[in-house]
Formats: structure tokens, C-alpha cells, sequence
């Protein structure tokens, strides 16, 4: 019998949601690289619990802005700005 791996992820119920450019770190691969420079609004959904973003906030694209890409780290979302100002 084999132990199952258990990763546990910490939710977090967010209000509001920002405005921000994508700029991937350079290890990722051209399918992420792709999405370099794609401006939306995100919302920050769950802390990242391990890993080399290990204490950040994963964020969520709205509204379709970015497809193909489900979530980024909140460190390689720059240019932020109030939802306002977009």
C-alpha cells in the first residue's frame, strides 16, 4: 500500500481585485512566456504553500484577460494598480 501525497493549499475568501502586467520569470518555459506583457485585473485567490513562491498569493486572471493561463504568482505580477485606474 502506497501513502498518498497530501499538499495543503490555504484558501482565502478575497474582496477586491487589482490591476497588474504579467512578467513571468525567465526559467518558465515559452508557454508561459507567452503571456508575457498581458495586462488585466486579477484577484488574489490562495496562499502558495510550497515551492519557490512559497508565501505568496496565487491570482486568478478575470474575465477571460489571459487565456491559457490559470493563475500567477503575485511576485511576477508588476505594474499594479487600483482596478480604477485601468
Amino acid at each position: 500500500m502506497t501513502a498518498a501525497a497530501t499538499i495543503a493549499i490555504e484558501l482565502r475568501v478575497a474582496r477586491g481585485s487589482f490591476v497588474a502586467t504579467f512578467r513571468p520569470a525567465p526559467h518558465w518555459s515559452r508557454w508561459i512566456q507567452r503571456h508575457a506583457g498581458v495586462r488585466c485585473a486579477w484577484r488574489p485567490v490562495w496562499r502558495i504553500g510550497h515551492g519557490p513562491f512559497r508565501g505568496e498569493m496565487a491570482c486568478v486572471p478575470l474575465n477571460g484577460a489571459a487565456k491559457g493561463l490559470a493563475w500567477a504568482p503575485e511576485s511576477e505580477l508588476v505594474e499594479r494598480a487600483d482596478r480604477g485606474s485601468f
